[in-house]
């Protein structure tokens, strides 16, 4: 089923993993979702500059590679349905 690739995108914005988990990539969902934890963990216990830093380098690699997955799926889509119309020559 063809996903949005833009909504992947900005589910993932506002929260890392959520464009995963739209798109059905719960592995990478959780991982995500841990990751954002973590840092955010990291900025309030430890040291908020490297907890910051680091929780916007994973926001904005959930940002992107949610885009691009949805991109690639859909050129997936488009590639099987282009082969489908290709018409089938059997030679015996």
């Amino acid at each position: 089923m063809k996903k949005n690739k833009w909504l992947a995108a900005t589910l993932s914005f506002f929260f890392a993993g959520l464009g995963h988990l739209y798109l059905g990539q719960n592995k990478k969902a959780i991982i995500y979702f841990i990751a954002e934890i973590a840092t955010v963990g990291l900025m309030y216990t430890i040291n908020e500059t490297l907890g910051a830093l680091l929780n916007v380098f994973v926001g904005v690699s959930a940002i992107a590679d949610s885009y691009i997955n949805a991109k690639y799926t859909e050129e997936k889509i488009e590639i099987k349905k282009e082969e489908e119309k290709k018409p089938v020559v059997k030679v015996y």
